[in-house]
C-alpha cells in the first residue's frame, strides 16, 4: 500500500497527517478493511488500490517517490519479506529504499486438514504424510504466497513429501479443501475460522509464537515439535530519505490510531492483532523475516523472473 498526495508543504516537520493518501496493494476484502476505513478517515484523504507482484508494484512506486512524507507504503510479509527472496530481480531494495515507521498488525496462520485425514495434531499429520509420500495435496493462493511457503517450510523442517496445488487466490482453494480434493492448508485464521468452528476442516496448530485466544487449546507449531513461526504482517514504511521529523510525526499519528479502542475492537473482530511498534523494532523484525523467507524460498525451489 502506498500513500501520496500532490499537494506539498515547504516545511516537512509541519506536514499535516490528513494530507497524505493511501495506495493499497491489498484487496478491499482483506483483513485490514476496518483499519483502512478508520485510518483513512482520520489520517489520510484518499485511497487507491495498487495490486501486483505481491505488493511489489506499490513498493517500487514508493521506493522512487519524493521523500516528503506524502508517499508511504503499507508493506506486507510479501513485499518486504518474501519478494526479496522469491524474485531474481526487484525494482526496489526492501531495506535500503525504505525508512520504517511502525508495525501495524499481524495475523497468524493455522495448519488445517480435511476431516478425512487421520490426524488430530501435527505429529500425526507428519506421520500420515510420511506414510503416504506424494499423496497429500495442499493448496495455496499461488506460487510464492505466504500460504505456499509456510507449507514448504513445514515440508522442509518435518522431512515430508507433500504436493503443492497453486490456486489463483485464497478464495478458490476452499471448495476443494472442503470437498477433500486437497487435504491440507496453512492459511490465516480469519479466513479459516468459520470452517474450523463448523468442523468442516480440522485445525492442527497455529503458526504464531504464542497460542491464539481465537482457537483455545490449539498448540503452536513449536509446541507441536516443529520449530516454525510464520505470521502475516503489515507495516508502514516511507521512502528512505524521508526526514526524521516527518517520520516521527507519522509514527505518532499511526500509534494513536492503532491504540484506539475502536480500532483494536474492529481488528479483533476480524481476527487481526494490532501491533504498533517503534521504527527500530520494525527494522529488526524485517531483518529476521528476510532470513526466514530466504530459507523457505530456498527449500521450495520457487523463483520468479
Amino acid at each position: 500500500m502506498s500513500m501520496r498526495n500532490p499537494r506539498r508543504q515547504a516545511q516537512h516537520s509541519l506536514i499535516p497527517p490528513n494530507r497524505c493518501a493511501w495506495y493499497s496493494a491489498l484487496r478491499p476484502a482483506a483483513a485490514l478493511t476496518s483499519l483502512r476505513a478508520l485510518f483513512l478517515r482520520r489520517w489520510l484523504n484518499c485511497s487507491e488500490y495498487q495490486p501486483g507482484a505481491g505488493g511489489g508494484i506499490a513498493a517500487a512506486l514508493v521506493a522512487n517517490a519524493p521523500p516528503d512524507g506524502y508517499t508511504l507504503i503499507m508493506g506486507t510479509v510479501s513485499s518486504h519479506g518474501i519478494n526479496p527472496a522469491l524474485y531474481r530481480k526487484l525494482p526496489y531494495d526492501h531495506i535500503k529504499d525504505f525508512a520504517p515507521v511502525s508495525m501495524v498488525a499481524t495475523v497468524p496462520n493455522v495448519l488445517a486438514v480435511h476431516p478425512s485425514v487421520p490426524a488430530n495434531n501435527v505429529a500425526e499429520f507428519v506421520n500420515y504424510a510420511k506414510a503416504n509420500p506424494g499423496k497429500v495435496l495442499y493448496g495455496s493462493a499461488g506460487v510464492g504466497s505466504s500460504l505456499h511457503l509456510s507449507m514448504e517450510l513445514l515440508k522442509s523442517l518435518a522431512g515430508i513429501n507433500i504436493v503443492h496445488v497453486p490456486y489463483k487466490g485464497s478464495a478458490l482453494f476452499m471448495p476443494d479443501l472442503l470437498s477433500g480434493q486437497i487435504l491440507a492448508i496453512c492459511s490465516n485464521i480469519p479466513s479459516l475460522l468459520p470452517y474450523i468452528n463448523s468442523k468442516r476442516i480440522r485445525a492442527l496448530a497455529v503458526t504464531s509464537a504464542k497460542p491464539t485466544p481465537r482457537l483455545p487449546g490449539l498448540p503452536t507449531m513449536m509446541e507441536s515439535g516443529v520449530p516454525m513461526e510464520v505470521i502475516v504482517w503489515y507495516a508502514i514504511f516511507a521512502p528512505a530519505a524521508t526526514p526524521k521529523p516527518v517520520l516521527a510525526r507519522l509514527h505518532g499519528a499511526l500509534d494513536k490510531v492503532l491504540k484506539s479502542p475502536e480500532v483494536r475492537r474492529r481488528l479483533d473482530e476480524q481476527g487481526v492483532d494490532a501491533r504498533p511498534s517503534t521504527a527500530e523494532e520494525l527494522a529488526a523484525f524485517v531483518r529476521v523475516e528476510t532470513q526466514r523467507w530466504q530459507h523457505a524460498v530456498k527449500a521450495s525451489g520457487a523463483t520468479v523472473n
